[in-house]
C-alpha cells in the first residue's frame, strides 16, 4: 500500500474508533431534553426570513454561540473550518495571513467564491473573506453558513456558498459584565465586555508566540519560514439606538513579524537572515441596521482594511466597501406564501500605494432582487427567485447586467423528514486589485464575469433524538479568471505586460452527510462525511485538483452539572498536488511529483462551571503534534499547544 492509501486507511481508523466509543455509549438510558443537533433551530440566510432549518431547501449549518464557547475557538476561522464542505487557505492556525498573502475559507472547493456577511451585511474585500478575523468569537451569536450559490439573495461572490456571521444583541434586565483570559504555550488573550438593555461592549487583547518553522523543508535551496511575535487588538460594539434601529461596529488590528532564512552551510542550519517583513494590518466593518414589525429592513455597512509594511517590504494597500440593502416582506395568498423585494447598491475601493504601479480603482453596482415562496399546501413549497445586477463601466471593466435565476422546493415526506432541490445560478466580478498585479498590466481585454450553475438535492431527518442531513451536488463555472502575458492573446502585445482573460473552469460534484444524536442527559456526538471531485481546467490542459477530496469530522459531547468537555476531530484526505517538488523546485515548470499530506485534526477542550459567576478551561489542540499542511505551498499549522482560561461573570 502506497503512503497515499496507507494515510486514507488512518482516516478511516480514527473515525471508526471514535464512532464505535460514542456508539456503545448510546445503550445507557436516552435523553428526556431536546436534541443539540435539532434540525428545528431557526435560519434566515438561506432564504432571507426566518425558517426552521427541517423546512429550508439548502444545505445549511447553524454553529451556536454554545458549540463556539464549547469548542474552544480561538478564531471565527477555525470555528467555520471544522464544518462540512469547508476547505481553509490559510498560512497558519486561525486563518492567519502571510503579509499581504490573504487568508480565507472556501465553500465546496472554489477558491474565493465564498461570501462572508456581517449581520446579513457582505464584509469581502477585493473577493477574499479574510476580515473574518476581525470579529471576536465572545462577539457571536451564532454563525449560519448556507452552502451552494445563493447570489439571487446575496449577489456577486456566493458561488461556493454564504456564510453569515451573526452577532450579539442587547438582553433585557439587569446589566452584566464579563472579564476572562487565557493562557498559552502559543497563544494568550484577555478579554472584557459589558452588556446592557441597549450596549454590548467587548475589547480583547491577544499575544501570539513564535513560531519558528512555518513550512516544509524539501531542500537546502528552500527558504525556512519564520513568524515571529504577534499582537492583535480587536474591539465590538453593538449600540440599540432605538427598538428599530441597532447600530455595529467591530475593529482589529494586527502586527506582525515575519522571517525568511536561507540554508547556511557553515553552521549546517537554516540561519541565515534573509527577509525581515513587519506587518500592520487593520481592519474595520460597521452597519446601520433598521427592522421594523412590518417587515421592512433597510441597512447600511463599511468595511476597509490598511495594509502597511516594512523592513523587508514597501507594501502600502488601503481598501473598503460601502453597501446598502433595503428589502421588505410581505405574506400573501391569504397569509400562507411570502414576497421579498429589495434593492442592493454597492461600491468597492482599492488602492495601491507602492512599488511602480501605483493608483486606485472603485466599481459600483446596483441590483433590484425578488423571491417568492408558494406554499402549494401542507408538505409541498416552491421558491422563485430573481435579480438583476448592473455593474458600471470603468477603467477595467465593461458595464455587465447579470441576470440570476434561482428555483427551490421542498416537499415534506413526513413532519420529521424533507426533501428539497436547489438549482441557481451564481457569478463573480474580478477583484479589485486586478490592476495592480504587476508592474505593467493591460485593459484591452474586457473581462465577462466568472459564471456558474449550481445544482443541488438533499433530504433532512430529524426526530428529537437525531438528525441526518444529505446533500449531492454539482457546480460548473465558466468563464475563470487568469493571468497570461499579452503577447500571447494580442497581435504585437508586450511580452512583459500581463493581461487577465476568461480561459479556466471548474467543476464540483459531491456529497455531503451530517449526523448527529444525543445519547442521554449528558452525552452527545456527531460525524459528518463529504465526498468530492473539486477541479480546475485551463484552455488546452487537463484537469487539476484544487482542494481535498475527502473530508471526515467527529465529535464527542459531555454536558452535566459543573462539567463539559468537547472531542473532535477534522480529517482532510485525498489533498491536492503540492506547489513544489520534492527536492523544492516549482511544479509548475518541473512537474508535480506528490500530494500534500492529509491532515489530522484533534482537539480537547474542558470547562468547570465553578460558581454561577466562575468558570475555568483547558483546551489542547493539534494533540497528534502533527505537521499539518494549511495550503498547497505546505505551510504547517501550529503544533500541539494549549491554552488554560479562566473567566468570571458580574
Amino acid at each position: 500500500m502506497g503512503k497515499t492509501g496507507k494515510q486514507n486507511h488512518e482516516v478511516k481508523n480514527i473515525i471508526c474508533g471514535i464512532i464505535v466509543c460514542t456508539a456503545l455509549g448510546g445503550f445507557t438510558a436516552l435523553a428526556e431534553e431536546p436534541a443539540e443537533y435539532s434540525l428545528q433551530q431557526m435560519v434566515v440566510t438561506a432564504t432571507r426570513y426566518e425558517k426552521a432549518d427541517l423546512d429550508t431547501p439548502a444545505s445549511t449549518t447553524v454553529i451556536t454561540q454554545k458549540e463556539l464557547k464549547e469548542k474552544g475557538y480561538n478564531t471565527v476561522f477555525e470555528a467555520i473550518e471544522h464544518t462540512p464542505g469547508a476547505s481553509a487557505y490559510a498560512y497558519a492556525t486561525g486563518g492567519e495571513g502571510y503579509g499581504g498573502m490573504y487568508a480565507r475559507i472556501n465553500l465546496r472547493g472554489f477558491d474565493k467564491g465564498t461570501l462572508v456577511l456581517v449581520n446579513g451585511m457582505p464584509v469581502n474585500l477585493k473577493n477574499y473573506n479574510s476580515i473574518i478575523s476581525a470579529i471576536p468569537v465572545s462577539a457571536v451569536d451564532h454563525i449560519e453558513i448556507v452552502r451552494g450559490s445563493n447570489a439571487v439573495m446575496y449577489g456577486t461572490q456566493a458561488i461556493g456558498g454564504v456564510i453569515n456571521i451573526i452577532t450579539k444583541t442587547t438582553q433585557s434586565g439587569k446589566p452584566s459584565a464579563s472579564i476572562s483570559g487565557e493562557l498559552g504555550n502559543y497563544n494568550s488573550h484577555y478579554e472584557a465586555g459589558i452588556t446592557t438593555d441597549r450596549l454590548v461592549l467587548g475589547v480583547r487583547k491577544e499575544y501570539m508566540d513564535s513560531f519558528p518553522y512555518m513550512n516544509k523543508l524539501f531542500s537546502q535551496s528552500t527558504d525556512r519560514k519564520y513568524k515571529d511575535k504577534e499582537t492583535r487588538d480587536s474591539a465590538f460594539m453593538s449600540y440599540r439606538l432605538t427598538d428599530e434601529l441597532t447600530l455595529n461596529y467591530a475593529y482589529s488590528q494586527l502586527n506582525s513579524h515575519f522571517k525568511a532564512y536561507k540554508y547556511d552551510g557553515t553552521t549546517g542550519g537554516w540561519t541565515k537572515l534573509s527577509k525581515n517583513y513587519f506587518y500592520k494590518d487593520d481592519q474595520q466593518t460597521g452597519s446601520l441596521i433598521y427592522r421594523n414589525q412590518s417587515g421592512l429592513r433597510s441597512a447600511v455597512s463599511y468595511t476597509a482594511d490598511k495594509f502597511r509594511a516594512h523592513g523587508g517590504s514597501d507594501s502600502s494597500t488601503d481598501e473598503h466597501s460601502y453597501t446598502w440593502d433595503t428589502q421588505k416582506e410581505w405574506n400573501v395568498g391569504a397569509g400562507n406564501d411570502v414576497l421579498i423585494g429589495g434593492f442592493t447598491m454597492g461600491k468597492e475601493y482599492f488602492r495601491q500605494n507602492s512599488g511602480d504601479h501605483t493608483g486606485s480603482f472603485s466599481r459600483n453596482s446596483y441590483a433590484p432582487y425578488l423571491s417568492y415562496t408558494k406554499n402549494w399546501n401542507q408538505r409541498f413549497s416552491t421558491i422563485l427567485g430573481a435579480r438583476a445586477n448592473f455593474v458600471e463601466k470603468n477603467t477595467y471593466d465593461a458595464s455587465q447586467r447579470i441576470s440570476l435565476p434561482q428555483i427551490q422546493t421542498l416537499y415534506k415526506i413526513r413532519d420529521n423528514l424533507s426533501w428539497y432541490i436547489n438549482v441557481g445560478k451564481a457569478f463573480q466580478m474580478p477583484d479589485t486589485g486586478s490592476p495592480f498585479y504587476g508592474t505593467r498590466v493591460s485593459h484591452a481585454v474586457k473581462l465577462n464575469p466568472e459564471k456558474s450553475w449550481n445544482y443541488e438535492t438533499g433530504m433532512k431527518y430529524d426526530d428529537g433524538m437525531q438528525s441526518l442531513k444529505l446533500a449531492v451536488f454539482h457546480m460548473n463555472v465558466k468563464n475563470m479568471f487568469k493571468w497570461v502575458k499579452e503577447d500571447t492573446v494580442i497581435a504585437d502585445g508586450d511580452p512583459n505586460t500581463y493581461i487577465q482573460i476568461n480561459a479556466d473552469r471548474f467543476k464540483n460534484t459531491g456529497i455531503e452527510a451530517v449526523y448527529g444524536r444525543r445519547i442521554n442527559d449528558a452525552w452527545s456526538w456527531n460525524v459528518s462525511a463529504t465526498w468530492a471531485d473539486p477541479k480546475s481546467k485551463e484552455d488546452g490542459s487537463s484537469w487539476s485538483q484544487e482542494t481535498a477530496k475527502q473530508q471526515y469530522t467527529a465529535g464527542l459531547n459531555y454536558h452535566k452539572g459543573k462539567w463539559t468537555a468537547d472531542l473532535d476531530l477534522l480529517a482532510l484526505a485525498e489533498q491536492p498536488m503540492s506547489n513544489y517538488t520534492r527536492t523544492g523546485k516549482s511544479a509548475s515548470s518541473a512537474g508535480e511529483d506528490h500530494r500534500i499530506d492529509n491532515r489530522y485534526d484533534i482537539n480537547f477542550t474542558a470547562r468547570c462551571q465553578v460558581t454561577p459567576q466562575d468558570s475555568i478551561s483547558a483546551g489542547f489542540y493539534n494533540i497528534l503534534n502533527r505537521k499539518n499542511p494549511v495550503n498547497i505551498y505546505e505551510y504547517y499549522e501550529l503544533p500541539f499547544n494549549f491554552r488554560i482560561g479562566y473567566s468570571h461573570n458580574f
